[in-house]
């Protein structure tokens, strides 16, 4: 009788788990009836099961035992098609915790020119309980397109001809993407977000620079890793490092010569023994031409060549005629990225030549470019519709608002001085306004020492990025320093945010310092 009486109250208990279960499906799928018109539909909404979504692995989501947590729970994955012009086809896609939400909303940048969603940095906000969201920034839906072409490789080709695209990519795809996710997110909890975060690096950390200068009330907190705002800048640099060496295999500097280069330069610029990367690279002046070969030397140094395309990568792009710097070079201790471009030497055409084209017209020929006349032409051309480089951030401030900059002291992609130069200007711009916020309110910027583009080098480059806003917005007190690591068992270190640095050993304390040679 007891045995009975058993199976019966867990045949209802298990009735009760199923109707619960019925429900979220029916709620999820529900959501495919949201009106988002005039500028978006509901293409899908469905519940999607955990052992189908990828491991989600970044950096800046926080201890590695969080990173890489496998999303264990359904979710309600929902995807959405944006279009705010007749020329527009974003696809977004927002996923839904079933139970245990955060109650916050986290929208995920990109990497490049995507041709996808990004499914792998949202299960890692999965992982935390976010409702996440992202956007292939308008680009996915002309593969076919692309693929006709002969540049079939180079996304940025789409944009010939289509300056909307670049309008959408740019900026325009990330707000559409925010503002249909909070809809679908107030539908399916019945609760608007209590914070809105946006994480993303390189590109992801261009779209959070957007967002805070142009959708200032998008986001309450934005974590922008390595983003390459100044944009039309930043090609223009990536073209000088392509054509240092572009078929010209004299200048190519091997991989064996850019680790001499590489720990010379270390040497030279005065690196700890055993750390392996520089604290502070632009205090370094060193001239590579110390490695020139003597007279029957082939070893152990440079040709006169190859100290010539090393000049040129440090210093970066410049006017020819007026000599004034076009972007910054690349940072001392960047060089074992340069292999980069030194694989490209003997290519037909440079890599992003699409968007050269989109903006100097669809014939140009990267042979003839002009440093004087092209280059200003492209900025000038490309600069209002895909840079995020404005310092005016009163609005953001206005809002509540807190960015936390991070950059990788070794980028060989995106030079880190640029982020000191927003940062600069940024303090140069609130200064000139009456009763404006001290700017340490509501921007911070960390440069890791010796971290790569969004990750890898010798430096750490892991670090609780979310953890630190979510303190930050609780506490309104700005974090003066974070704790980094390479792996779960390497030991911390602190990096101070600039433009504070750091005094002793990874225990030090953060303090006022020269960034400049004195």
């Amino acid at each position: 009788m007891q045995l009975l009486e058993g199976l019966v109250a867990l045949s209802s208990l298990w009735g009760l788990v199923n109707a619960a279960n019925l429900g979220e499906v029916q709620r999820c799928e529900g959501l495919a009836t949201l009106d988002l018109a005039p500028l978006a539909h509901i293409e899908s909404a469905e519940v999607a099961h955990s052992e189908q979504t990828p491991t989600g692995d970044v950096n800046w989501a926080g201890p590695a035992t969080q990173r890489s947590q496998s999303v264990v729970e359904d979710y309600c994955r929902v995807v959405i098609i944006n279009q705010p012009s007749s020329q527009s086809l974003i696809r977004s896609e927002v996923w839904l915790p079933l139970k245990d939400w955060n109650h916050r909303l986290l929208g995920i940048g990109n990497a490049g020119y995507p041709l996808d969603i990004d499914r792998r940095s949202m299960a890692a906000g999965l992982a935390r309980h976010y409702a996440v969201a992202t956007t292939d920034m308008g680009l996915a839906a002309y593969q076919a397109e692309l693929a006709k072409t002969t540049a079939a490789a180079d996304t940025t080709a789409l944009f010939i001809g289509h300056p909307m695209r670049l309008v959408d990519f740019a900026s325009r795809s990330t707000h559409e993407m925010t503002v249909s996710a909070k809809a679908v997110v107030r539908r399916f909890y019945n609760a608007d977000p209590t914070v809105a975060t946006f994480a993303g690096c390189s590109t992801g950390g261009m779209q959070g620079f957007s967002e805070a200068q142009r959708y200032p009330e998008d986001y309450d907190t934005i974590l922008a890793g390595d983003p390459g705002a100044n944009r039309a800048r930043l090609h223009l640099g990536i073209l000088w490092d392509f054509l240092t060496v572009w078929h010209q295999p004299e200048r190519v500097i091997p991989q064996d010569k850019l680790l001499l280069l590489h720990e010379t330069a270390l040497r030279a610029c005065g690196a700890a023994p055993d750390e392996g990367y520089l604290r502070n690279p632009a205090l370094c002046r060193w001239d590579p031409g110390q490695l020139t070969c003597r007279v029957g030397e082939t070893r152990d140094c440079l040709s006169e060549a190859q100290v010539v395309t090393a000049r040129l990568v440090y210093q970066g792009p410049r006017n020819p005629r007026t000599g004034e710097s076009i972007a910054p070079g690349l940072p001392y201790g960047s060089e074992l990225g340069w292999k980069l471009y030194m694989d490209q030497a003997d290519k037909e055409e440079p890599p992003f030549l699409g968007l050269f084209r989109s903006a100097l017209g669809p014939n140009m020929s990267i042979k003839n470019f002009d440093w004087d006349r092209d280059a200003d032409s492209f900025i000038a051309v490309l600069s209002p519709l895909i840079d995020a480089f404005d310092p005016d951030l009163t609005r953001f401030a206005a809002h509540g608002g807190r960015l936390l900059i991070y950059y990788g002291g070794s980028d060989p992609l995106t030079p880190p001085e640029d982020s000191v130069h927003y940062f600069e200007k940024v303090e140069a711009t609130a200064s000139t306004r009456k009763g404006a916020q001290p700017v340490g309110d509501y921007l911070r910027l960390f440069i890791l020492p010796g971290m790569d583009h969004c990750g890898g080098g010798a430096g750490d480059d892991q670090f609780d990025g979310l953890g630190l806003l979510d303190s930050w917005r609780s506490f309104s007190i700005g974090p003066t320093s974070l704790s980094s690591h390479r792996a779960p068992s390497a030991p911390e270190h602190v990096v101070c945010a600039y433009p504070l640095l750091l005094h002793g050993k990874s225990g030090g304390a953060c303090e006022a310092g020269p960034h400049k040679p004195q």
